[in-house]
């Protein structure tokens, strides 16, 4: 069967099918990329938070060096262990914002690509 009429030209339905296939393409490779994009910004947001973590444990190594009773020891822990803590509590906000906002990111780019699937 072929896409051509008695006059030489495509169908209707070939002209779409033609459409399609770069709509198509387009809404496959939206996704993963969308994906890949929150993956890499949840991780780097984790590597950034690890980073700063490893600092503040330096940090404390390195005051510890300066304690000279126990209770400078004590105290130079409690506040690492409070500002741990609390820098742990950000962290996992930030990370539930990150995912909240990557959750509409995909979701867009499926409703995105299927509304222009539809109209191709």
């Amino acid at each position: 069967m072929s896409n051509l009429k008695s006059d030489g030209t495509r169908s209707k339905a070939s002209d779409d099918g033609a459409k399609s296939v770069p709509a198509g393409l387009a809404m496959a490779l939206a996704l993963p990329q969308r994906m890949a994009e929150v993956n890499l910004e949840a991780a780097s947001e984790l590597m950034m938070f690890m980073s700063r973590r490893m600092e503040a444990q330096s940090a404390l190594f390195r005051g510890l060096g300066h304690c000279h009773n126990l209770g400078s020891v004590v105290e130079a822990q409690r506040a690492f262990w409070e500002q741990a803590t609390e820098d742990y509590s950000k962290e996992v906000t930030e990370l539930a914002d990150i995912a909240r906002a990557g959750v509409a990111k995909v979701a867009g780019a499926v409703a995105g690509d299927t509304a222009s699937a539809r109209a191709a």
